[in-house]
């Protein structure tokens, strides 16, 4: 009998220590805000992430880095009247998909708004000012910091 109640303490123990540093962690990343969004591609010739934009909350501007040309289109597609970024996903099953992001400079803000994915979890997960928005079937990032150096390596 003493064997249970001692397990069963230990466990409620570690719960409690568990979902309070959760706690913890989200209240501390929720109101966390950035001034800069970092974009970065998969670049499958290098094998290495690239920065492909940076969208500068501060100055309210979007930076292409990169850009590169699928089917005589240029990528990325920047389209500041509805604020959204447009990127070429890897290839699945033969077809390279639309990976649409929104940004919002007042809220210092991404969002994936649209992508092809197994999961679509990268649109799931919502808008975001602090945490990283990772899709890895996409191989797209999106890290946000103060000083625009961000450690990919880091990352996953």
């Amino acid at each position: 009998m003493k064997t249970k109640l001692k397990d069963i303490i230990i466990i409620g123990a570690i719960v409690i220590i568990a979902a309070s540093g959760f706690y913890m962690f989200n209240k501390v990343f929720k109101n966390t805000t950035f001034n800069r969004a970092t974009v970065v591609q998969l670049n499958l010739d290098s094998g290495n992430y690239e920065k492909i934009v940076e969208v500068d909350f501060v100055n309210k501007e979007v930076v292409v880095i990169d850009n590169y040309i699928v089917n005589d289109i240029t990528y990325p597609i920047i389209d500041e009247s509805n604020n959204t970024i447009t990127l070429l996903g890897l290839e699945q099953e033969g077809i390279r998909y639309e990976f649409v992001i929104k940004y919002n400079m007042d809220k210092r803000s991404m969002e994936v708004i649209e992508e092809e994915s197994p999961k679509n979890y990268s649109s799931k997960v919502g808008e975001q000012t602090a945490q990283p928005i990772i899709s890895v079937p996409n191989a797209i990032q999106i890290h946000f910091s103060n000083d625009g150096e961000i450690d990919i390596d880091d990352t996953i």
